[in-house]
């Protein structure tokens, strides 16, 4: 073997052993890389069961409030429906409290001249009694 071989000889094992160091490296590098990537993974896993149990949660929500929104409309309806005899047993009531109001005014009135005639009606027994007092 010629010194020129032994050389290339060494070079070629210089070259082996950096390659072998180098790959030695990228694998402990990828090796890093894959545990980040599993634990990434793992992260995505549990963040994709939190989003399913939101999921169903929103749906759960969203089921309730079309319930409620449909018990709001049949109680508008029944609302709706009812307003007309509302309107009309209102204006019922305030016509019969104004007849109502008429009546106490009219009573108060009558109670006056009934008293008015009373105090009249003492005045004449009064006077008749006088007159027959002063006949006796």
């Amino acid at each position: 073997m010629t010194f020129r071989d032994e050389l290339q000889l060494q070079l070629k094992l210089f070259q082996l052993y950096h390659n072998k160091q180098e790959l030695t490296e990228k694998c402990q590098i990828a090796d890093k890389k894959r545990k980040e990537v599993a634990k990434l993974e793992k992260r995505k896993e549990i963040s994709n069961d939190e989003i399913k149990v939101t999921k169903k949660e929103l749906a759960h929500y969203n089921k309730e409030l079309a319930n409620d929104e449909q018990k709001i409309k049949e109680l508008e309806a029944q609302i709706n429906k009812h307003r007309p005899t509302y309107f009309k047993v209102k204006e019922n009531s305030t016509h019969h409290q104004k007849k109502l109001d008429l009546a106490k005014k009219t009573l108060i009135a009558a109670e006056k001249a009934h008293a008015v005639h009373d105090d009249e009606i003492e005045k004449y027994e009064n006077d008749l009694c006088e007159v027959e007092r002063l006949k006796k």
